[in-house]
């Protein structure tokens, strides 16, 4: 598969190795699983465990199954999402969830400008209350390029945060990418206890043969 010219800053050298419907039983530390709406994606990973799901008809994921970083290119739409611990100094700080969440946001903006150059960066919060805290943030590069705003949501649990992240461009405008952003956000189900993807995955195979 042709990676999109708007995926290559994020992508850097990974390439394209098809989509995955069964769990492989490995200790990766993504795992993807079929269901009738599209995939299921796994994480165990930087101490979240969690399940997202992913809408979509045609999912291909890049990279090789050990990355730590997941990324997928969904009906042509590319969506990344990365599981990090906050930094030490702010773990241990006096900060609240919020500032705490607030000051990683930075920090990941201050990264993305050394890969794509100045940008600007706005930031509101995301406001479903099963989470601790979460933020949306956009930002938009100053130099014109294949992708025109790189959208994020950040999901504050356990000292942890799941980055979710989309990029819009000429063929994928604002409202679609935002779209499928939050779908995916709003379908995170955070757990206490490594996830069994072999176990969920006979579930969801069950669920397949016997639709409701």
């Amino acid at each position: 598969m042709k990676i999109p010219r708007a995926f290559r800053a994020s992508l850097l050298a990974f390439a394209a190795v098809g989509c995955f419907s069964q769990a492989s039983g490995g200790q990766a530390p993504y795992e993807g699983l079929r269901n009738k709406d599209g995939l299921v994606v796994v994480g165990n990973d930087a101490g979240l465990h969690f399940t997202v799901n992913v809408l979509g008809k045609d999912i291909l994921k890049f990279g090789g199954p050990e990355e730590e970083k997941l990324f997928l290119s969904v009906d042509r739409k590319f969506l990344q999402i990365l599981a990090s611990k906050l930094e030490s100094s702010v773990i241990g700080s006096p900060l609240s969830s919020r500032e705490k969440l607030a000051a990683h946001v930075k920090w990941d903006f201050e990264f993305l400008q050394k890969g794509l150059g100045p940008a600007t960066q706005t930031t509101e919060p995301f406001e479903p209350t099963r989470f601790v805290d979460a933020i949306y943030a956009v930002a938009t590069p100053k130099a014109p390029g294949p992708a025109k705003h790189h959208l994020f949501i950040y999901i504050l649990h356990n000292n942890s945060v799941l980055t979710i992240y989309t990029i819009v461009s000429d063929k994928v405008p604002l409202e679609v990418a935002k779209k499928m952003l939050f779908d995916v956000a709003l379908s995170v189900q955070f757990k206490e206890a490594i996830i069994d993807p072999q176990q969920l995955a006979e579930t969801l195979n069950k669920q397949n043969q016997h639709p409701e």
